[in-house]
């Protein structure tokens, strides 16, 4: 019998959130199981394909929240989450459980955490990484923090998005460890660009030089995924210049809070909120490159 089954009826499903990540998370989601699933998103015509698939639109996040047995958040701002994590407790039944996937400071869930143990609802943070191909492979990599209990019922269901999936610790513990995740993604984004940057200012041919150390030890995924859309130009968002702000943003707070510095991450912070405050925060985030070509007066996209 399915895990997720009561008697003979499954569990109802919620998923607050259908953009970049969102949309292909549920559909992993939906696909994997017998679970009737409920969608919202601000933009009706998101959840157009998630219903020709089988789901069903709700009017409203807190008409979807209020018939949930498990909620599912993937929404890009701290405010979207705090306000959807707000409805649920609100709206969700006792015994409930809301997981959100978003990047989200810890401080917000683990509030919530406490307030969900006053009146009975669960609450995992469940951020990813792997971007939104990963998403589209459910290959993610799924960090989670909260009680054994409500990870234990949300497991099954992070393993339709998710190849490796991980119980950190105690609330908060998973976006602190996407804090971490997204430092280190932002540094070498940072210095994958300047490289790149630097091989064309030298005379080199940016592709070439990528050739020659993607598989040293300077190749990462990151470099496999960004280097290719830098040299291209191909800036169409995968995960946006301002998700990420937002989340250095979050470390930057997080190390606040611990009166410590991050002085790498702090530049990188510096350089993504440039980008962003030209006009780029809704580019990819290879769009790095364009910060360090304007310095070096080159383009690494021509021959």
């Amino acid at each position: 019998m399915n895990e997720m089954m009561t008697g003979n009826t499954p569990k109802t499903l919620a998923f607050i959130g259908l953009g970049a990540m969102g949309l292909p998370m549920a559909r992993n989601i939906l696909g994997k199981g017998p679970e009737p699933l409920l969608v919202y998103d601000v933009f009706p015509e998101k959840m157009e394909s998630l219903v020709r698939e089988g789901a069903k639109a709700a009017a409203s996040s807190a008409g979807a929240l209020q018939a949930a047995d498990i909620a599912f958040l993937c929404l890009p701002t701290n405010a979207l989450v705090e306000e959807a994590l707000a409805q649920a407790l609100a709206h969700m039944k006792p015994g409930a459980c809301v997981v959100d996937f978003s990047s989200t400071a810890p401080g917000i869930i683990q509030a919530a955490h406490q307030a969900g143990l006053k009146k009975g609802l669960m609450v995992v943070d469940a951020p990813v990484s792997g971007g939104s191909w990963g998403a589209e492979a459910a290959s993610l990599t799924v960090m989670c923090g909260g009680d054994e209990t409500a990870f234990a019922l949300a497991l099954p269901f992070l393993k339709r998005v998710g190849s490796t999936v991980s119980h950190i610790g105690p609330s908060g513990a998973g976006d602190l460890c996407k804090i971490i995740n997204n430092m280190l993604v932002g540094i070498h984004l940072d210095a994958l660009a300047e490289g790149l940057a630097l091989a064309k200012k030298a005379g080199l041919d940016p592709a070439r030089v990528f050739e020659a150390i993607r598989h040293g030890f300077a190749g990462s995924p990151v470099m496999e995924a960004k280097a290719p859309r830098m040299i291209a130009h191909d800036f169409e968002p995968q995960a946006r210049l301002a998700v990420h702000l937002k989340d250095l943003d979050n470390a930057r707070h997080t190390a606040q809070a611990l009166g410590v510095d991050i002085p790498l991450s702090r530049l990188v912070w510096e350089h993504m909120a440039q980008l962003c405050a030209q006009g780029d925060q809704d580019l990819d985030q290879a769009a790095m490159i364009k910060g360090y070509e304007a310095r070096m007066n080159v383009d690494i996209s021509k021959p």
